[in-house]
């Protein structure tokens, strides 16, 4: 449990992500499934470790980073993506105020 807290805390408030029931019992016990272990043990995340969190393609996360979307990503020896845990958290803030904002211009033109 503590380690699912963990993961929580580590969301931004309003944030979102998808869990499979399966996932959440690896998150139980993570040994079991070291892609999602990865975010509690502080490596850096790959780019199948971020698909998996947001429940999205790795094509989808490989294209944020080819456009530099997550700044502070780097790769290792050119090929594989390597994204900081810091440099993710950012994105995830980031993506979560321009959600926001987007969702306060369509109230406030509703309103009007």
């Amino acid at each position: 449990m503590d380690k699912l807290r963990a993961l929580v805390d580590a969301l931004p408030a309003g944030s979102s992500i998808t869990l499979t029931r399966a996932d959440l019992v690896n998150l139980l016990d993570p040994d079991d499934n070291p892609t999602l272990a990865a975010d509690l043990d502080g490596r850096d995340y790959s780019v199948l470790d971020l698909a998996r969190l947001l429940g999205r393609g790795e094509s989808t996360i490989r294209t944020w980073l080819g456009r530099g979307e997550i700044p502070g990503a780097y790769r290792i020896k050119g090929k594989e993506w390597r994204v900081p845990r810091a440099a993710w958290r950012e994105f995830l803030d980031r993506e979560a105020q321009r959600h926001a904002e987007r969702a306060g211009t369509r109230k406030k033109g509703r309103a009007a």
